[in-house]
C-alpha cells in the first residue's frame, strides 16, 4: 500500500498496537511535515464524576476541542495525500443506543466529538475526503486494534450515481463484526 497515517488521541497502548497493525499492512507512520494519507484520531475520554465540572471541562478541552485542533493540523497534508481519510476510533458506549444508565458524565463529550466527526464529514466529503468511525467495547482490548485497522483500510462501495447505495457517502459507527450504530 504504501500509506502514511498520522495517530493521534488519548489511548496509548491501543495506539502502539494500532501502529504495529498498520506495519503489517504497509501503512507507516508519517514524519513531521510529511504527506498524510489517513489521519486516526482516539476518542477515549476519561471516567467524569457527577459533580466535577472542571474535571469535566478538562476532559472536553483534551478530548473533543483537541479533535478539531489535531484535525485542523493535519487538513493541509491530507490534502497532499493520497487517500484523504480521516478515521476516528471511539467508544462504542458513545452511541446514542447505549443503555447505561450510571456513571456516564464522559458520554457528554463523546456526544460532542461525535458532533464535530458529522461536522468535518459533511464539510469535508464534498472534497473527497472519506471517513471511518470504528466503535471499540475496550481500549484495554488490545486485539480491536487489528479490526480496527482492517476496517480504516478498506475501502468501501463508491456508488455516484446512487448516493443511497455508497457507503463512502454516509457515516457510521462499525464495530469489529461491522455492526452499525446509531450517534
Amino acid at each position: 500500500m504504501g500509506y502514511k497515517v498520522a495517530i493521534e488521541g488519548e489511548a496509548d497502548s491501543f495506539r502502539e498496537v494500532l501502529v504495529k497493525e498498520f506495519l503489517k499492512a504497509d501503512v507507516n507512520e508519517a514524519e513531521k511535515d510529511e504527506d498524510v494519507d489517513i489521519l486516526v484520531y482516539c476518542i477515549n475520554p476519561p471516567s467524569c464524576d457527577e459533580f466535577d465540572y472542571d474535571a469535566l471541562l478538562k476532559a472536553y478541552e483534551n478530548t473533543a476541542l483537541e479533535l478539531l485542533r489535531k484535525t485542523s493540523k493535519y487538513l493541509p497534508r491530507l490534502d497532499r495525500g493520497r487517500k484523504k481519510r480521516l478515521c476516528f476510533i471511539t467508544s462504542i458506549e458513545s452511541s446514542i443506543n447505549n443503555t447505561r444508565t450510571s456513571d456516564h458524565w464522559e458520554r457528554i463529550i463523546s456526544a460532542a466529538c461525535n458532533m464535530a466527526v458529522k461536522t468535518l464529514f459533511n464539510r469535508l466529503s464534498p472534497s473527497g475526503y472519506t471517513f471511518r468511525v470504528y466503535g471499540v467495547m475496550d481500549f484495554k482490548d488490545l486485539t480491536e486494534a487489528s479490526y480496527a485497522v482492517s476496517y480504516i483500510l478498506q475501502d468501501r462501495s463508491l456508488e455516484e450515481e446512487s448516493w443511497q447505495h455508497s457507503d463512502e457517502k454516509r457515516i457510521v459507527i462499525r464495530d469489529k463484526e461491522e455492526r452499525e450504530y446509531s450517534w
